[in-house]
């Protein structure tokens, strides 16, 4: 395995508490590869490293993920006010 460090979910009933966290994206063995956080702030994580296996698709990964941001911190900036 490439990454030395991986989050699992709980087991099924092994958990009692709330997460902010939310899995969004598992490889086959169900390890986490993507997160983000349940907030109104958008916060998002992805374990992948294209550079390193040639992915065919990372291009297109990083695409997405900066396209994604993009359009998350236009709605998260102040608009300016307009003069009355």
């Amino acid at each position: 395995r490439y990454h030395s460090l991986c989050v699992r979910p709980p087991a099924s009933g092994r958990s009692n508490h709330q997460t902010p966290l939310a899995i969004t994206a598992q490889n086959g063995d169900g390890v986490a590869m993507g997160l983000a956080l349940n907030t109104t702030v958008p916060c998002w994580g992805v374990q992948f490293h294209p550079e390193s296996l040639q992915a065919t698709w990372g291009d297109q990964l990083m695409h997405n993920f900066l396209s994604a941001a993009a359009l998350a911190q236009a709605r998260c900036e102040p608009k300016a006010l307009q003069p009355t």
